[in-house]
């Protein structure tokens, strides 16, 4: 169900804010959902003896390193065309996190 809600949620979110785009289907945007259900699961049940700083900060080298990849990615190409959606994966992370977290 993740999986698909996250490819749902991405889809839909590229429909509502790229105009220049028709409705789309991809697994990418399903794949970064369970990877931002992964990101909150852990966050939300750490063991209480691990060491929460290092912890805090493996996260947030996951998000900067992972922001940072889908923006060098999701630049135009030579034809000004995009390769990422970044609409779709920023959705789909969200989605996947909120499910996660409920």
């Amino acid at each position: 169900a993740l999986y698909v809600l996250s490819s749902t949620a991405g889809c839909l979110a590229t429909s509502v804010f790229d105009p220049n785009t028709a409705l789309t289907v991809g697994g990418s945007d399903a794949l970064i959902g369970v990877f931002g259900a992964m990101v909150v699961y852990s966050g939300v049940n750490i063991e209480p003896d691990w060491n929460m700083n290092g912890f805090t900060v493996r996260l947030l080298y996951m998000g900067v390193i992972g922001t940072c990849l889908c923006w060098l990615a999701g630049m135009p190409t030579l034809g000004a065309e995009h390769v990422v959606n970044n609409y779709g994966h920023a959705a789909a992370f969200l989605a996947g996190g909120g499910m996660a977290y409920a």
